[in-house]
C-alpha cells in the first residue's frame, strides 16, 4: 500500500504512534468497497482483549499502566520474533515462491502449449463431425417440437374447507 494513499498525514505523532502500537491497519483513501480485498487481521488491542463491563471500571491510572505494559510487550515481542524469524522465513518463502514461479514458467506453460497444439489437430475433424452429424439431428427434433402449443391455466376460488364444515369460525 503506497504511503501517500494512507490517512497518516496531518495527525499528531501520538495518534500515529497509537495506531502503530495497536496494530490498526491503515485504510487507503477513496478506494470504495472492493469485494476482492482480503479480511483484516484479528485486532488484538488491549481494549479488545480485556474489555471491562460498564459497571466495573478500573482506575484510569492503573488501566493506562496495564495498557502500556500490554501494548509495548506485544509490540516488542512481535519485533523480536520478526527479527529472529523474519529473515529465515523470508528466505524459505522466497525460495518456495521462486521455485513455484520457475516451475510454472519453464514447465507448466510449455506443457500446456504443447497440449493445446495437439488438441488443435483433433479440433477440426471434431467440429466437422458435430456440424455434419449431431447438429442436424437436434435441429430436426427442435423443429418437430416447436409446433406443439400448450397453455397452462390456474384458477383459485379461495381456501378449500373440509367437507361438512362450510363456515369458517373466526376466534
Amino acid at each position: 500500500m503506497a504511503k501517500e494513499n494512507c490517512e497518516v498525514r496531518g495527525k499528531p505523532d501520538d495518534d500515529v504512534h497509537h495506531e502503530l502500537l495497536s496494530f490498526k491497519r491503515l485504510q487507503p483513501t477513496g478506494s470504495g468497497d472492493n469485494i476482492y480485498v482480503l479480511d483484516e487481521h484479528v485486532e488484538l488491542t488491549y481494549h479488545s482483549v480485556f474489555h471491562e463491563p460498564l459497571g466495573s471500571r478500573n482506575w484510569p491510572v492503573i488501566d493506562g499502566f496495564f495498557y502500556t505494559i500490554f501494548t509495548y510487550t506485544q509490540v516488542y515481542t512481535y519485533r523480536i520474533m520478526s527479527l529472529l524469524l523474519g529473515a529465515i522465513f523470508g528466505v524459505v518463502w522466497g525460495v518456495s515462491f521462486g521455485i513455484l514461479n520457475s516451475v510454472i514458467v519453464w514447465i507448466v506453460q510449455p506443457l500446456l502449449k504443447l497440449l493445446f497444439v495437439g488438441i488443435r489437430v483433433f479440433s477440426n475433424p471434431w467440429r466437422v463431425g458435430i456440424r455434419a452429424g449431431i447438429d442436424p439431428f437436434f435441429q430436426s427434433i427442435g423443429l418437430a417440437y416447436s409446433s406443439i402449443k400448450a397453455s397452462f391455466d390456474v384458477r383459485y376460488s379461495g381456501p378449500s374447507l373440509p367437507r361438512g364444515n362450510q363456515q369458517m369460525d373466526h376466534v
